[in-house]
């Protein structure tokens, strides 16, 4: 039996998860449904793009008749941050589900479109709501706090969106312990592949040059025939809500389908144009559909890139994270959307800033439980300016600092150049006062590249140096 005997509304289907997790009586699932959990979950970075695409996944996986004795659950990774926090932490997520649920001619104003993007968003799973809960399901809470388990004798099932190695960091919890007690039973990616995910895996597609993995996420549901045909009225509304909310991270991730390289693909282009035809194609409430690409994709990109406003220093530096462990090195890359000269007023000058990098990259310390493993390498990625994207890389002892001239010397594929303006001198002189030779600051000339290029090129510097 499959747990809906109709596509719910976004907002009933959000509402359903939770009272799965909650063990909470839930209305409107077909008598019998199933009680065993798959979990889906994206990249530790916790983005749009993971976010909506374990959610997409999900709600279609709930409907497949090849599934139908399982329960899908997207799970935002976010191990610090309950459900409740991302309306300041996440803005855009709550726009997006916002005006993917609104209905046709709705015009709220501001305070009232922030409440209804807050209601949205206190529906959403966190892994640090599963941890917080009394009534979490207790073989959920098991997964991500195995020291505490009664029993570790069965894995939970998860398929991974948006990357292709697990990576779960809870504070004080050997992440060895959670992985192990994961079993992937499915992938969807557009990253570099990691060869962890098991070929038998269903699906197993990890796919480079795409700009956004929901891209993929639709694409599989389409080609598979998961994602449905012609419906009813009301349930066509349901659909559409989903077709609106997967255009979301394509049209961000995409720069509005303008970005070029691998960051729009004609595959994105062709996934969007498709997801188009399908919400401006017939009447929403009676209303014949006015749809306007740039009348959603501006507030979402809005609410992304004035969400830093909000933050302090270390929220920033963890809102877009991702970190990798090779060797003894433990590896951060933030990745942010103002530049550094934004980021040195925004936290009170440039000793301020690198007193908070230190501040950050201790606390990381701290909470790393691998044996012998240190967090020496932290970079942040910023937009930049004219000249190209911002690249700093700091090193916290003298064997990591060897990385930064092997970084520079794998790295002619980004165009690093020496970065150099009218606040190079002040930050650079705050940088070698705090970490001494142990830094560097480029330029990356090759806009189109992003930290999916990147970072592997920073592994394997640190790598090297380790030989």
């Amino acid at each position: 039996m499959l747990p809906f005997a109709r596509y719910p509304s976004l907002r009933s289907y959000l509402r359903f998860v939770r009272d799965v997790v909650f063990q909470q009586s839930v209305n409107g699932v077909s008598e019998g449904a199933p009680s065993r959990i798959t979990l889906v979950m994206g990249n530790p970075s916790a983005d749009l793009d993971s976010f909506i695409s374990a959610v997409t996944l999900s709600y279609f996986y709930n409907h497949a008749a090849h599934t139908r004795d399982t329960i899908f659950i997207p799970l935002l990774n976010m191990p610090k941050t309950p459900s409740t926090d991302l309306w300041r932490l996440r803005p855009e997520f709550g726009v997006a589900l916002r005006l993917a649920t609104a209905k046709a001619k709705e015009q709220p104003s501001d305070s009232q479109a922030r409440e209804q993007e807050k209601e949205l968003l206190n529906q959403v799973l966190t892994v640090k709501d599963l941890l917080d809960w009394d009534d979490t399901r207790p073989e959920l809470k098991d997964v991500f706090r195995p020291d505490l388990a009664e029993s570790t004798s069965s894995k939970q099932q998860i398929i991974l969106v948006d990357h292709n190695a697990p990576s779960v960091t809870v504070p004080k919890v050997p992440s060895s312990a959670i992985l192990a007690g994961l079993e992937i039973v499915g992938c969807i990616d557009h990253h570099m592949e990691e060869n962890v995910v098991p070929q038998e895996a269903d699906p197993r597609i990890v796919t480079t040059g795409i700009g956004s993995c929901t891209t993929l996420v639709v694409n599989h549901l389409r080609k598979s025939r998961i994602w449905p045909g012609v419906l009813d009225d009301e349930q066509t509304t349901a659909i559409r809500e989903l077709a609106r909310l997967a255009l979301a991270p394509i049209l961000v991730d995409t720069h509005n389908l303008k970005a070029s390289g691998e960051k729009c693909s004609d595959l994105d282009r062709g996934t969007t144009g498709a997801l188009e035809v399908e919400i401006s194609s017939s009447t929403m409430f009676g209303v014949k559909s006015n749809w306007n690409r740039d009348n959603f994709y501006d507030p979402i990109i809005g609410a992304k890139l004035t969400a830093l406003d909000l933050l302090n220093a270390q929220e920033m530096f963890e809102r877009d994270y991702k970190s990798w462990i090779e060797g003894s090195i433990e590896i951060g890359i933030s990745s942010l959307v103002r530049p550094i000269p934004w980021l040195v007023d925004h936290v009170g000058g440039a000793d301020k800033l690198a007193a908070e990098i230190r501040t950050f990259a201790n606390r990381m310390q701290d909470e790393q439980t691998a044996d012998g493993v240190v967090f020496d390498v932290f970079v942040l990625l910023t937009p930049g300016a004219d000249r190209g994207k911002e690249v700093l890389l700091v090193t916290f002892s003298e064997k990591a600092a060897k990385s930064i001239e092997v970084f520079e010397q794998k790295s002619e594929s980004l165009g690093l150049q020496t970065w150099d303006n009218e606040r190079s001198d002040e930050v650079s002189s705050s940088l070698k006062d705090e970490f001494g030779e142990g830094y560097k600051i480029w330029w990356m000339t090759q806009r189109e590249k992003t930290r999916k290029q990147g970072a592997p090129l920073v592994r394997e510097a640190v790598a090297a140096i380790q030989k």
